[in-house]
């Protein structure tokens, strides 16, 4: 199964990205996966597989900075995420 997430931003750019679940549950210490990044006023796409879920931020992360806000993110809202599971 994949989930298909709709990123939709204001003013501000917004960083999409993935990290692996187990048994539903964020796996601690995982690393996030930046899918993308969507520009201001703009609108953008990513799919997360099985076993994965997606983080909306207000702006691109450097891979250090991902790996020290692993455990403590939450979804960002000035993006607008909507989810729409594909089968």
């Amino acid at each position: 199964m994949t989930t298909r997430v709709i990123v939709t931003t204001g003013d501000h750019p917004a960083a999409v990205l993935a990290f692996p679940l187990k048994d539903g549950e964020p796996v601690g210490g995982a690393q996030y996966s930046q899918l993308g990044v969507v520009e201001p006023n703009a609108t953008g796409e990513f799919v997360a597989h099985s076993g994965q879920d997606i983080l909306v931020r207000e702006e691109a992360l450097p891979v250090a900075a991902a790996q020290a806000d692993a455990q403590t993110e939450e979804v960002s809202s000035s993006p607008t995420a909507s989810l729409r599971e594909a089968g």
